[in-house]
């Protein structure tokens, strides 16, 4: 059926128009396959997925707003009232139908036509909401600021596409602002000729048009201003939508900044995130058919931070995806931002390169505040103003015109850069520049966290007062570290290693801190001996011993090294040795040095005192001197109690683990407090453990262990804790395993476990069920014990997470 009767009109899809008197309105060739395909089937009810599939080509399952908009586009061409559609209707069980006419003609409306994108509109449900919530308050100036490629243009179309009559207008074309309300008059289809053109725009917008959108005044602000503002004084009822880089400052003016898009937590999350669809779905275009592997979705992920969320570096870094893979993507975003770059012929000028965006944007800048942002490039996180002032000499002033011109977002009571736009800046600073600016950055942080540091360690508080003032600027002080470690400066490392080491630890970064460490080991190691070096040297190797992430460790020369000095230090230094020496079953050795580290700490800060103790009382419930542990961990307690911190937490955990090895009847409850209490301080590493020996507590009383170990996976999926700290839980699910249809995944977890940092009797165990079970079945287990050789902690737990808890617990094996 190519041409189909109308109410009013016709269809005609053979030319692809709507006919309706001797008027013609075209459709666009999605409109049109859209309204062929349901027309084929007359009153059958098509979902928004079959759709999807049917028209579009999109795999099943992919969300996104494609057929709604082009439905509200179609019912604006198509229908009398397109809020009362007589054609195109929505079926009442979900789905469009298309309805042919039942031979009753009236009359149309029509609107001007609004620019059609090329690829669909992804995200920003809560800022469309919004947007549309602030124009249907009041009418007024809505202006969506925001840096080059952002998304506010197609945010802007969004709004115009739900109202009922919307022109847009292009700016960008215009050079010349005496043609700005030629622009408009074309935009409207009118002559806007002699001496009060502003008269005619506003009568005929007034009449018709109950929305103006004008995108891209960046160029243009001023007569922009001048222009809406005196439209908006001249119709009530007119809502204007402004697109700038730049405020408009004006009274009536009502500002959204336009934001990145959201981005995922994890790889398995990035369908859901608005950031990862549209790099989806641009790779879908890009390379047809293609589905990107767990470690290429990683790095997908990771473009997308790189990035950071912006649409525009989105598309144009999926389109390279029809010649480069995902990480060839990445390592070229890490030093430039020329791959981001178009040459398609339909490509706006603007939107070419993204360097060119940034490029156009940098020049609205005066010279003094272009030289501030090139020296805030150096933070790599939000920032105060009061360090804006102190490392990058910006100032309030400043701040504000950058704020203005979408270089400088506010967030939260601080500051910050978008990644693309650091880059630029940063690109702006010559070498010496840059080498003396991250010199005054490392200065100020690391002297900033050594004299906090100080504070803390000569008062009686707890562990988050440490963690209060200091995890706030711990990426910074992190960069500054790192500056430390590339000047090869062993003042500030001296300084800082004890106060960065503890602080990267009480946050919970394991894996930053244990990458830093090793690069201070390699450095100390290559240099000559002297007191610094060795200090240096010594808390490194013993720190890295405590993290627990390697099983070769150099304790005994930490200890030796960090000897000279005492104190604090050498307390520190011998409580991270006897971690090592468990994590390698050493246990006399680990009760006899957290024993000295005891009496050394007694005389030390409250934190160290409840530290040492809690360590010295794992190492002797782990050689088996019960009474000697209960005593320890009821004093490391009773120190925590004194302040709720993690100082409580984990002693807690550790009261948990021995009640559980003595099998002590509430070593359930105990448990549970101790989960509670991680929860309450953020402290996932021990929720992790504590939730891993709370499944161990429940299965030895005959209750049901999955949640609590499933929970345990899940938080360090979410989280990125090390894979060490969910050994426990790993060795229950496998245990599990034992005996059921998934006993091949059991294998790979034991082997897993072997190679992973723990305490010897995790591994211990892990080794002895392996190796009853290679007696029984030799060829089948070595195939499953070389696939846990490969694979990650990641890989693993989302493996023993997609089996069926259910299937599980019916298992005969399991009754």
């Amino acid at each position: 059926m190519r041409s189909v009767p109308l109410h009013d009109g016709r269809l005609d899809l053979e030319r692809g128009v709507i006919v309706r008197g001797d008027r013609t309105h075209s459709l666009s060739a999605t409109e049109a396959r859209l309204l062929d395909h349901l027309v084929q089937h007359p009153e059958r009810a098509w979902s928004r997925d079959e759709l999807q599939v049917e028209v579009w080509g999109y795999r099943p399952g992919i969300p996104s707003r494609t057929v709604f908009t082009t439905v509200g586009r179609l019912r604006r061409k198509l229908e009398e009232d397109p809020s009362a559609p007589r054609h195109l209707v929505t079926d009442p069980e979900g789905g469009y139908r298309f309805v042919l006419p039942d031979g009753t003609r009236t009359a149309a409306h029509s609107t001007p036509t609004l620019p059609q994108p090329a690829t669909p509109f992804v995200g920003r449900a809560e800022e469309l909401a919004r947007c549309q919530a602030l124009l249907a308050a009041t009418p007024g100036v809505l202006t969506l600021f925001g840096p080059g490629g952002i998304g506010k243009t197609r945010l802007a179309l969004a709004l115009a596409e739900r109202a009922d009559a919307a022109v847009f207008v292009a700016l960008d074309p215009v050079r010349d602002p005496d043609d700005l309300h030629g622009a408009v008059a074309d935009a409207l289809g009118v002559v806007a000729s002699g001496p009060e053109p502003l008269s005619l725009l506003a009568d005929v917008l007034a009449r018709n048009h109950p929305l103006l959108v004008l995108d891209n005044a960046e160029h243009l602000v001023s007569a922009t201003a001048s222009l809406v503002d005196a439209l908006a004084a001249r119709c009530p009822d007119l809502r204007i939508v402004v697109t700038s880089r730049v405020r408009l400052r004006l009274r009536r003016e009502v500002t959204v900044e336009v934001a990145p898009l959201t981005l995922a937590d994890t790889a398995e999350e990035l369908d859901a995130s608005d950031a990862g669809r549209l790099l989806l779905e641009s790779a879908a275009r890009a390379r047809p058919g293609w589905v990107p592997d767990p470690a290429q979705r990683t790095t997908l992920l990771r473009i997308c931070r790189q990035v950071g969320g912006s649409p525009l570096a989105l598309e144009l870094a999926g389109a390279w995806l029809r010649l480069l893979e995902p990480e060839e993507i990445a390592r070229e975003l890490e030093t430039s931002l020329d791959l981001l770059e178009s040459t398609l012929r339909d490509v706006p000028e603007r939107h070419r390169s993204l360097r060119g965006t940034l490029e156009a944007s940098w020049r609205l800048l005066d010279p003094h505040t272009a030289e501030a942002l090139s020296r805030l490039s150096v933070f790599r996180a939000p920032f105060t103003r009061a360090t804006a002032a102190a490392v990058a000499g910006a100032g309030l002033l400043q701040l504000g015109q950058l704020v203005d011109s979408s270089m400088v977002r506010r967030a939260g009571g601080r500051f910050e850069l978008h990644p693309l736009i650091r880059q630029l800046a940063d690109e702006k600073l010559d070498d010496d520049a840059r080498r003396a600016l991250h010199a005054e950055h490392a200065a100020w942080f690391l002297d900033h966290l050594s004299d906090a540091f100080a504070a803390w360690e000569d008062s009686d508080v707890n562990a988050d007062a440490l963690r209060a003032p200091l995890l706030d600027e711990l990426t910074e002080v992190s960069a500054a570290y790192e500056w430390a470690l590339e000047s090869r400066d062993l003042d500030w490392l001296d300084r800082a290693a004890l106060p960065f080491v503890r602080t990267l630890e009480l946050a919970g970064r394991y894996r930053e801190s244990g990458r830093l460490l090793q690069a201070t080991i390699e450095l100390c190691d290559a240099m000559e001996p002297s007191p610094q070096r060795d200090r240096v040297l010594g808390l490194s190797l013993a720190s890295i011993a405590g993290l627990g992430v390697r099983r070769e460790v150099r304790t005994e020369e930490a200890v030796q090294l960090i000897e000279p000095f005492g104190g604090v230090a050498l307390a520190l230094c011998l409580t991270h040795a006897a971690i090592g020496a468990l994590m390698v079953g050493d246990w006399e050795r680990a009760v006899a040095w957290s024993n000295r580290a005891v009496e050394l700490a007694s005389a030390g800060p409250v934190w160290m005192r409840g530290f040492a103790t809690a360590v010295a009382g794992v190492t002797h419930m782990t050689a088996g001197n019960h009474a000697q542990a209960r005593a320890l961990l009821d004093e490391a307690v009773a120190i925590g109690a004194r302040h709720d911190s993690q100082m409580h937490a984990r002693p807690l955990v550790h009261r948990g683990e021995l009640a559980l090895l003595l099998g002590e009847p509430d070593a359930r409850a105990q448990l549970e407090a101790a989960v509670d209490s991680c929860r309450r301080h953020q402290d996932q590493s021990f929720e992790v453990l504590a939730l891993s020996r709370l499944g161990e507590a429940c299965a030895a009383v005959g209750a049901d262990p999955l949640d609590a170990w499933t929970e345990a996976l899940e938080i360090f999926l979410a989280h990125r804790v090390p894979a060490f700290w969910t050994n426990r839980a790993v060795l229950g699910l496998a245990r599990l395993l034992i005996g059921t249809p998934h006993e091949e995944l059991a294998w790979a977890a034991l082997a897993w476990l072997g190679r992973m940092p723990s305490m010897a009797q995790t591994w211990e165990e892990a080794e002895s069920i392996l190796s009853r079970a290679k007696q029984e079945d030799p060829a089948r287990v070595a195939q499953a014990v070389a696939r846990g050789e490969r694979m990650s902690g990641e890989q693993l737990a989302m493996a023993l997470l997609a089996v069926d808890p259910e299937e599980l617990r019916a298992s005969p094996a399991n009754s």
